[in-house]
């Protein structure tokens, strides 16, 4: 659907291909297993990541802020590292993908966000991490699981692809966005961190709405 460019030159597996160009469609016979290990095997290690994370809150207000950074690291890191290592595929389930597709949104937002002295480099970087995450959200079939971290997602990707502004992608990033606002609007009120917080609020802070 979106960001179809450089699929080859970055080394995904076969699974992760299908289920990132055919978003929002998962294929029939994709298997959520396969995709989920071939998902998992590509989280960085925790430096990394922390430092993709600190990339994006510090420069995100620019871009888009649809999610605070107490959710990042009380829910979202948590459930992707153990005792600062990286989880394996038998530690998660594959109602997991949908946090797995909002754990690498927020690195691409980190990567395209990065200073360019430290960008390595900028777009394969967030290339990869873009297409894992669509990979991960269309595994999980968004259609079918509507959920805060997928409203999430689909804003923080839509956002990247506006930032970049690359050929079509100017055109297509407005789609992403708007499935975030269509996954946001079929729900009312989602636990995160033992409270209920409105999609509304996520909505507005997403920068996309006032």
């Amino acid at each position: 659907m979106f960001g179809e460019r450089n699929l080859h030159t970055l080394d995904l597996p076969l699974e992760v291909v299908q289920a990132s160009h055919m978003l929002p469609f998962a294929p029939p016979y994709l298997s959520q297993e396969a995709c989920l290990e071939q998902i998992v095997s590509f989280i960085p290690q925790l430096q990394v990541a922390l430092q993709l994370v600190e990339s994006y809150f510090s420069h995100g207000v620019f871009l888009t802020l649809p999610i605070e950074r107490s959710q990042v690291s009380e829910e979202v890191l948590p459930l992707v590292y153990r005792a600062g290592v990286p989880i394996q595929p038998g530690d998660i389930s594959v109602v997991h993908l949908v946090d797995l597709g909002l754990f690498f949104s927020i690195l691409a937002c980190g990567a395209v966000l990065r200073p360019e002295s430290k960008r390595s480099p900028r777009e394969s970087e967030y290339d990869k991490f873009f297409h894992l995450a669509k990979a991960a959200l269309n595994a999980h079939g968004i259609f079918d699981h509507g959920s805060l971290a997928a409203c999430q997602a689909f804003l923080l990707l839509g956002a990247c692809e506006l930032h970049l502004g690359r050929g079509p992608a100017r055109d297509t990033s407005w789609k992403v966005v708007g499935m975030g606002f269509m996954i946001g609007a079929s729900v009312r009120e989602l636990p995160v961190s033992n409270t209920f917080v409105p999609v509304s609020n996520v909505l507005l802070r997403s920068g996309f709405v006032r």
